[in-house]
């Protein structure tokens, strides 16, 4: 018989006790982790809502102004006569801002704050949804979840670049992100649409499909893998549906054409890299054709191509022999890293990805610090990329301290290959915390 409380009541065992009081202290805590997440998510709506009305990047805002103007008053199948270097799902987007905000059918550039607003927000909509996939991924961790959303929404380069600057990163990024997610729970064919969206939205996603597939044929073998990329073929072409009959695919690789062999046929257009470097160098601070013969035919676009080839095969090989979600996040953070660094007519802010993927494995010491280290070099890099003379050194740093981040973090990608019995390890990351 239980001997009776204070109170009169019977006392409860010992560890009954300790199951309640370890429930109150799970419920606080998970409390105060949600109203930490709300606080932040807060914040970073308000910091967004300031920044929305601003300049941004008026050159390319101004264009994009022009391009949804050209939507609005014609036949969305001829988008692609306007000279639009997207695939179709930024014309879908632009298209829903027209009819969400009529004067984009008499407006023809972004000089007005509203338009701007306007303009800006599917981006930084898309950067709360970073925000939620990043919790989403590591949520069985509460106190890691949040940390890591807020890290993602709250880092000033990831609301400098799409509420501040109007950049469109955020929007490839986010179904990127997702497509990883639904990969590790085993959902293939909506992994696929995520990735096609990806795909669809910047050309920049399209390195991604390496570590995906990759992923699949270590999963799904050759069949899974194949059932996969006809599943992102699919949708792709679904997307692509409406332009077909004014020749929109063609036109689209025209225009793409037409600016990668003209204004960005560049070694570096402000990218910190190794060509940053090289265009430095030979260049003295101007730009550099990267379609300079080099021996024969062979020219830096090649030389670029040829690298970032390689080493993205490497990190698919990586991912397929340990199909793990901290290989695949580690992978598609290594690609994006890798084509930056490697590849000619790099923008500055084509990293991004790496930022956000690597939020899901910050549970390990080496990689948060490796994170704060790529956040830091990364936005020196977005928000000095044409530095004055006295902050060249800065640039030059940046740019040694770029190559030397991916190949830190190929190495990193590559000691995931390990033999059968250390698997277990990789698979399930330690949990500091609750």
């Amino acid at each position: 018989m239980d001997r009776p409380s204070a109170t009169g009541s019977p006392a409860a065992p010992d560890g009954v006790t300790a199951a309640r009081g370890a429930t109150g202290w799970s419920r606080r805590s998970h409390a105060f982790w949600h109203a930490l997440l709300g606080l932040g998510i807060v914040g970073g709506i308000v910091v967004r809502l300031s920044l929305l009305p601003s300049e941004g990047l008026r050159i390319d805002v101004d264009l994009f102004a022009r391009w949804i103007h050209g939507i609005a008053v014609n036949p969305l199948g001829r988008a692609y006569d306007l000279g639009i270097g997207f695939p179709p799902v930024m014309v879908y987007i632009w298209a829903a801002l027209t009819a969400v905000e009529p004067a984009f059918r008499t407006v023809m550039d972004a000089s007005d704050p509203w338009i701007r607003t306007v303009m800006k927000s599917p981006a930084a909509i898309a950067d709360l949804g970073l925000a939620v996939s990043v919790w989403v991924g590591l949520r069985d961790r509460i106190g890691l979840a949040t940390l890591a959303a807020l890290a993602v929404f709250l880092h000033p380069a990831i609301f400098g670049i799409s509420s501040g600057w109007g950049q469109l990163e955020s929007l490839y990024v986010l179904p990127a992100l997702l497509g990883l997610l639904l990969a590790v729970r085993g959902h293939r064919s909506l992994s696929a649409v995520a990735v096609a969206i990806a795909v669809m939205t910047k050309p920049q996603a399209l390195p991604l499909v390496v570590p995906f597939l990759a992923w699949y044929l270590s999963t799904g073998g050759l069949r899974g893998a194949s059932r996969w990329l006809v599943v992102l073929g699919l949708a792709s072409t679904v997307l692509w549906l409406p332009f077909f009959v004014d020749d929109g695919p063609a036109q689209y690789l025209r225009n793409i054409a037409a600016r990668q062999n003209g204004e960005f046929a560049v070694l570096s257009l402000d990218a910190w890299n190794i060509w940053w470097l090289v265009q430095r160098l030979v260049g003295a601070g101007s730009f550099v054709s990267d379609q300079v013969s080099i021996i024969g035919p062979i020219t830096p676009r090649i030389i670029g191509l040829a690298i970032a080839g390689g080493l993205s095969l490497i990190v698919g090989f990586c991912v397929y022999r340990t199909p793990t979600q901290r290989t695949l996040a580690l992978g598609l953070a290594a690609v994006s890293l890798i084509t930056f660094c490697f590849l000619t007519t790099m923008h500055e802010r084509y990293a991004y990805g790496t930022l956000v993927f690597l939020a899901l494995v910050l549970y390990e010491r080496r990689l948060l610090l490796f994170w704060i280290t790529f956040g830091i070099v990364f936005s020196l890099n977005v928000f000095i990329a044409i530095p004055p003379s006295d902050l060249l050194y800065l640039a030059v740093l940046g740019s040694f301290a770029m190559i030397a981040l991916t190949v830190s973090l190929v190495g990193i990608v590559i000691e995931t290959v390990r033999p059968a019995a250390s698997d277990a390890h990789v698979a399930t990351p330690p949990r500091p915390w609750r």
